[in-house]
């Protein structure tokens, strides 16, 4: 069983754009502000764990991964753009700092959704619930179990990227260098939706040509 929780850190604890959101909350000095998103990608988990634990064969249709791929990839670059637009919006001055950093944190929604639409996501966890539960016995009321705990690691993922990223907020960076940041994440983003969109939509659909 232990096979299952080292899978899910290394999958869940590699830089993706959940994490790069998270470290990005962290930088901003939103760490405790942000528990609600990580929460949410907690959440999501929790919900396609069960749901692939119980019904995988039935949910999980090759045919409509690069459709979800697509949706999750557009929301992905929708993340971006408004990280990008808070960013350029932001006043140098002090005395609004904190005004324009609140209207950005992002919300249990927004990690919720982000994370349900996460191709990298479901594929993550078709190796558990279809392999790896049914060959060390969890069955039945285990899998809630163990779906609530691959939640909660998916949950401090992001987490532990802000944390990350609240520590170096500490030491006090210039604004130039936060806005800046910001940017790279932006870039970031784009490059991880624009890979998932190449390795799940572009790839699936020209070798059906």
């Amino acid at each position: 069983m232990l096979e299952i929780f080292l899978y899910g850190i290394g999958v869940m604890y590699s830089p993706g754009p959940v994490n790069i959101m998270g470290f990005n909350e962290g930088l901003k000095g939103k760490f405790f502000e942000s528990m609600w998103f990580f929460g949410g990608v907690g959440a999501a988990m929790l919900i396609l764990c069960i749901a692939l634990g119980f019904l995988g064969e039935y949910i999980v249709k090759e045919s409509a991964l690069p459709y979800l791929a697509t949706i999750g990839c557009a929301y992905i670059v929708y993340l971006a753009y408004k990280i990008y637009r808070s960013t350029s919006e932001l006043d140098i001055s002090a005395d609004r700092q904190d005004i324009d950093a609140s209207k950005t944190t992002l919300g249990f929604s927004n990690g919720l959704l982000i994370q349900l639409l996460n191709p990298k996501a479901m594929l993550a966890l078709v190796p558990i619930t279809t392999i790896m539960f049914p060959a060390t016995g969890v069955i039945g009321s285990q899998i809630l179990w163990y779906a609530a705990a691959i939640g909660l690691l998916a949950m401090w993922a992001p987490g532990s990227y802000s944390y990350i990223g609240a520590l170096i907020n500490k030491r006090g960076p210039s604004r130039n260098f936060l806005k800046a940041f910001n940017y790279f994440m932006v870039l970031l983003l784009l490059g991880s939706a624009a890979i998932l969109f190449y390795e799940n939509v572009l790839q699936v659909f020209l070798q059906k040509i």
